[in-house]
């Protein structure tokens, strides 16, 4: 039955190569009682004309054209138009599976859940149609403090992400994502935990995210690192309160680690003065909230970095830099690699 509308929001800018392979699996889906928002974040190529041509195929698309303020303020555009009673979020330059409204809209149903997800498949060009290919749909469901231990997880990326989400419109409310910053989606799913978010998860890959060149080495600079430290601090401001003391010791450690290891990276291959400056804030955080951490071990691992910095880094170089390796790994992969 599709008797309720899933509003669909693609916020659009300068992606006239992707745009047409974005929207074609959007209009596919098995689930029809769609309604397609597209954004038009005031491109200068011809996304936009893109955009209305597709409108002018299928009345279930509504084009707004604006000026560019960046992907959060297209979002929250496109959440206060819609008229669905549940929300998808998709970049414009990546695919969806042909069933991917349908299953997550099925799964957030029969779970009764605030969220319903899935994994997510990075591509390079072209997506192989074999990972169209559905075997038994596997579900999890995860309660408000379970989504919480997830931002503890070394693979917490699935779960601080919008994409391949559907959303009840009643979790969202008058929460928006936060413009102009390059981490808005965990900021927003963080708002969204403090309001009681569950959710179902599902073990198939039904949304496909398109790696573009350039993307992970060229992002590191400048502003992302502050925005990136700042997520963090979000995060744990956002949460420290809700899961009682042994949550917050935990989340406390996992978020001074993370953002120890973001600034060793600023300090050897960014700018070093850069550096101290982030480094001032993970002190803010250390000092405020040190009562906090029990472990004996992550006593004196943030200890040592409150103390002595320059003696942390010379024992985490090592480790910095094969981070470092991997990311330009990556980049060569987006380079040179090719889906079959």
């Amino acid at each position: 039955m599709e008797s309720e509308i899933i509003s669909i929001i693609v916020p659009v800018y300068n992606v006239e190569q992707y745009i047409d392979e974005c929207v074609s699996s959007v209009v596919d889906q098995s689930y029809q009682n769609l309604e397609i928002i597209l954004i038009d974040d005031g491109s200068t190529d011809k996304s936009g004309d893109i955009c209305d041509i597709w409108a002018g195929k299928d009345s279930r698309i509504r084009v707004l054209h604006k000026e560019n303020e960046g992907v959060s303020v297209s979002r929250n555009v496109g959440i206060d138009i819609s008229m669905g009673e549940y929300i998808i979020f998709v970049d414009s330059d990546d695919v969806i599976h042909p069933c991917l409204a349908e299953c997550l809209y099925n799964s957030i149903k029969n779970h009764k859940t605030s969220i319903s997800k899935c994994r997510l498949f990075a591509f390079y060009d072209k997506i192989d149609k074999k990972n169209y290919r559905i075997q038994q749909i596997s579900e999890n469901t995860l309660s408000n403090e379970e989504y919480a231990y997830m931002f503890l997880s070394d693979f917490m990326a699935p779960y601080i992400y919008v994409h391949g989400t559907i959303f009840d419109r009643s979790i969202i409310g008058n929460t928006r994502f936060l413009p102009g910053k390059y981490n808005e989606d965990s900021l927003f799913i963080s708002d969204l935990m403090k309001k009681g978010m569950n959710a179902c998860y599902v073990d198939e890959e039904l949304y496909y995210y398109r790696q573009r060149s350039n993307s992970i080495m060229a992002a590191r600079e400048g502003k992302f690192y502050f925005d990136w430290i700042d997520s963090l601090i979000y995060q744990y401001d956002s949460l420290k309160d809700s899961f009682g003391e042994v949550y917050r010791s935990k989340l406390l450690c996992k978020e001074l680690n993370r953002m120890s290891r973001i600034i060793s990276e600023v300090y050897f291959f960014t700018d070093k003065g850069m550096a101290r400056q982030l480094y001032r804030k993970w002190i803010c955080i250390y000092d405020e909230n040190r009562c906090y951490i029990v472990d004996n071990k992550e006593k004196n691992k943030t200890m040592l970095y409150r103390y002595l910095p320059s003696f942390y880094y010379l024992l985490i170089r090592k480790k910095i830099v094969k981070i470092r390796e991997g990311y330009k790994q990556r980049e060569y992969d987006e380079k040179n690699t090719k889906n079959p």
